[in-house]
């Protein structure tokens, strides 16, 4: 039998629990090429045709730990839930300033799993889940934070730590608090953590199309570093990697872009 092959932006979260569960053969893609696409299984089926197996098409069928997006949009249209927009529309309008006058952030605690996680669906075309939240909230690499605006959550930051770099997995606003200073706020909050941790440097990938979060990401010491080609799903996209490097002249948690 052939080992299964875990990907995706899950394995990091849950790859303790299924080293605990797990009693058949399996591995681990590496985190630049955890995305499963046609080409990579194709190029799997010909090495295997080549070697004198048969192959069928069903060997290389995904499963899927969790909804898809539009399996969720579809479930909570279906309960009834409102929608983004609708929740948009019944949020009070509040000037930027006043808003991060209130502004409060905290580390995340399990609590907070369910908002944030809806948030993060807000946000992205392949979110992760709940169940990935309440496990960062107890992981001590993990150090994630919650935007709180009295009793409401607003927006969610993280990063994993691995020795002395961190990865930045996570920045999202609830929609209805976008361009009102949350994300830098957040930003903010996750250089200090990196100059209290002592972290050499930080990374993180960005739609190259999202020009509003590389300008910000750029105001706060973070250089452009690469591109991961076809990084992105849904839609597929490639990702500008961006590095911030703890004691760079413009790494400065406080800085305001230019």
């Amino acid at each position: 039998d052939r080992p299964a092959i875990f990907l995706g932006d899950g394995v990091p979260v849950f790859r303790d629990v299924l080293e605990e569960l797990l009693e058949i053969p399996h591995g681990y893609a590496p985190a630049p090429h955890n995305r499963q696409r046609a080409a990579s299984v194709g190029f799997l089926g010909a090495l295997l045709f080549a070697a004198g197996k048969a192959v069928q098409g069903a060997d290389f069928v995904p499963f899927y730990l969790r909804p898809s997006q539009a399996e969720r949009v579809r479930m909570e249209t279906q309960a009834g839930k409102p929608s983004a927009a609708q929740q948009k529309e019944s949020e009070p309008a509040e000037r930027p300033a006043d808003i991060r006058a209130k502004l409060t952030i905290r580390p995340l605690e399990e609590p907070d799993a369910e908002a944030v996680s809806e948030i993060e669906a807000e946000c992205f075309s392949m979110p992760w889940s709940l169940e990935s939240f309440l496990l960062l909230a107890k992981k001590p690499e993990a150090h994630y934070f919650v935007a709180r605006l009295g009793d409401t959550i607003v927006g969610v930051c993280g990063l994993l730590q691995i020795l002395d770099q961190g990865d930045i997995s996570n920045v999202a606003v609830k929609a209805s608090y976008r361009r009102k200073g949350i994300g830098r706020a957040l930003m903010g909050k996750l250089l200090k953590t990196a100059k209290k941790l002592a972290l050499k440097e930080l990374t993180l990938e960005v739609r190259l199309s999202n020009a509003p979060a590389i300008a910000l990401y750029e105001g706060m010491g973070f250089a452009k570093a690469g591109v991961r080609p076809h990084f992105y799903e849904k839609p597929e996209e490639d990702a500008l990697m961006m590095k911030w490097i703890n004691d760079a002249p413009d790494a400065h948690p406080d800085k305001e872009p230019a």
